[in-house]
């Protein structure tokens, strides 16, 4: 077949599968759109396997994360041309995901005068995809955006999302989408077979969705939320300095019958050094009279040339954490002597911050240890795990003003859902421009503000203990199952060749 329909179908593939993202959500477009690419994909040689796959990954990324250009251009002072260039060449670097999948998976399991042939190379298809994502979301800094599984997050495979995170559901969901592409594939007894695998796959996540893996401890913790909804263009104007600090007070003098008040990232434009001795100076004895935590995000320079992306907890108990995960071009400069001169307005001081180093991203609040995250943070599943199962729930504080009414913050908020459901914890994500919300253990939005709203979102989080699969196991099943799909490849293809 000319290679032409098959980037076609293979395009149209990728704008389906973005679909299943939010803002849309349709969950079915996140199976129906890798079909589409899985079929194109199904006789290619290993040069046609790359062609579709990188099509296929320019379809999904290319709308699906043009968000970035917005803050590159509106708060970076890039021109529009170039920020949309760079937009581009980061879609395109993902997008070689999909082409490294496809030419593996042709490698693997070329096509034979067999039954078998076809059907070994929707498995190795399925395997390859996944060592993608994997791969994704750790090389060269990592950048799991997108992932597939986050499609799923209100369908019945995110029941799986406890056992091996969001990849094991991007498997599962790649893995449905090759079965649907073998219901059309000739042969009676091949369509039954996969019927029958993929109704258990489902039948199973929806029995695994009814399973409560933690429990439930102490009294519900009442929270105050505090959205301040300060555009990133005024945000760290010295003008407008007074009015932030006093809004943020404001807010807290007026909920401290909570438990917890929580701001967003950063959300005082100025040091921690200089806050401890006027702001948080003067609020520390209200909250000790009223036993109310206050937790902050805020940059702190403890040193001279240091500089932190940095959670405080105020009250009773005080602690802090540093940011570890940061976000290139945004917190800091890869290779800065090439370009830095010229990017400076990215990042929020022109300069380097440092990442943190404590082993485990956990902040003491009110007698429990809290998993923290800051912004981007929250998007790697294992860095998230790692403060289980000592914390009793999670914060997640960001500032996501950086991208305005894209679809970024709510593609964001979808990936905190799922940190929550793979460790059956609740949490909390306190944002500045939102979205601010309340998610329970099941990765389920119990209350949330709107975007772009001066706000202040009162609710109740519970405590919880215990672990999931996933905390005690991390990604070993999720690694199992790409094994036995990428042996099962290779052991039908030897079929097909004898």
């Amino acid at each position: 077949m000319m290679l032409a329909p098959l980037l076609l179908l293979a395009l149209v593939g990728g704008l389906i599968t973005l679909l299943g993202f939010a803002p849309w959500a349709f969950w079915w477009a996140g199976i129906l759109g890798p079909a589409l690419w899985f079929a194109a994909a199904q006789r290619s040689s290993p040069t046609g396997g790359f062609w579709i796959g990188l099509v296929f990954g320019l379809g999904l990324m290319v709308p699906g994360i043009f968000w970035v250009h917005h803050s590159l251009h509106v708060y970076g002072d890039i021109p529009f041309a170039i920020a949309s260039l760079a937009a581009l060449l980061l879609a395109l670097c993902m997008a070689l995901y999909y082409a490294f999948s496809g030419w593996l998976a042709a490698r693997l399991a070329p096509i034979q005068h067999s039954r078998y042939s076809v059907h070994a190379r929707l498995l190795a298809l399925v395997g390859t995809f996944a060592v993608g994502e994997w791969l994704r979301s750790w090389l060269f800094t990592g950048f799991p955006w997108l992932v597939l599984g986050y499609t799923q997050l209100d369908a019945p495979l995110s029941g799986f999302a406890p056992l091996g995170s969001v990849f094991l559901v991007s498997l599962l969901t790649a893995a449905s989408a090759a079965l649907l592409v073998s219901l059309t594939r000739p042969g009676i007894r091949a369509r039954l077979v996969a019927l029958v695998v993929m109704a258990s796959i489902w039948i199973s996540g929806t029995l695994l969705r009814q399973v409560d893996w933690t429990q439930a401890t102490g009294d519900p913790i009442d929270v105050a939320l505090v959205q301040g909804n300060i555009s990133q263009d005024m945000k760290w104007l010295a003008s407008n300095r007074d009015a932030t600090i006093a809004l943020y007070r404001d807010a807290t003098l007026a909920h401290l019958d909570a438990d917890i008040i929580i701001w967003p990232e950063s959300a005082i434009p100025d040091w921690l050094e200089t806050m401890q001795i006027t702001l948080f100076a003067d609020l520390m004895p209200v909250l000790l009279e009223t036993e109310t935590a206050l937790v902050t995000g805020i940059n702190s320079n403890p040193l001279a040339g240091r500089y932190y992306n940095t959670i405080v907890s105020l009250g009773l108990q005080q602690d802090q954490y540093y940011k570890r995960q940061l976000v290139p071009f945004g917190e800091y400069f890869p290779l800065g002597w090439l370009w830095q001169d010229w990017l400076t307005g990215v990042a929020a001081m022109g300069t380097d911050f440092t990442a943190g180093k404590a082993a485990r991203p956990l902040l003491q609040v009110q007698g429990k240890s809290t998993g923290v995250s800051v912004c981007y943070e929250v998007i790697f599943p294992q860095a998230v795990r790692q403060a289980l199962p000592d914390a009793a729930y999670l914060i997640n504080l960001s500032n996501d003003g950086w991208f305005g009414d894209t679809h970024g913050p709510l593609q964001h908020l979808d990936m905190a859902r799922m940190r929550a459901l793979e460790t059956g914890r609740m949490l909390v994500r306190t944002t500045n421009t939102g979205v601010t919300a309340i998610i329970d253990k099941d990765g389920q939005i119990q209350a949330r503000l709107p975007q772009f709203t001066p706000a202040v979102l009162r609710g109740h989080i519970q405590s919880y203990a215990g672990t999931t699969p996933y905390i005690v196991l991390g990604l070993w099943p999720f690694m199992l199952l790409i094994a036995m799909s990428l042996l099962s490849a290779r052991l039908m293809t030897r079929v097909s060749q004898d």
